[in-house]
């Protein structure tokens, strides 16, 4: 339940941002994926599922980004 009720609150979050605040959000997942990996290429043995998968979304992150940038140029 609690899960939801925070989805349905983030979703709200990006549905009623303005440009910058989205890109701001953007940016600030790609920094967290990116500390993720680093997290996960650091510890004692490397998950690569979960290295896979912050990877991908670390990806799709900045293809985001570069879109909006074009967007906005």
């Amino acid at each position: 339940m609690q899960n939801s009720t925070y989805g349905k609150y983030q979703k709200m979050q990006v549905e009623t941002a303005d440009k910058g605040a989205l890109l701001l959000m953007l940016y600030d997942g790609l920094i967290l994926a990116l500390k993720k990996m680093q997290n996960i290429l650091g510890a004692e043995t490397v998950d690569q599922g979960s290295l896979s998968e912050e990877a991908f979304r670390a990806r799709g992150i900045l293809y985001e980004l570069m879109l909006s940038l074009i967007h906005i140029s």
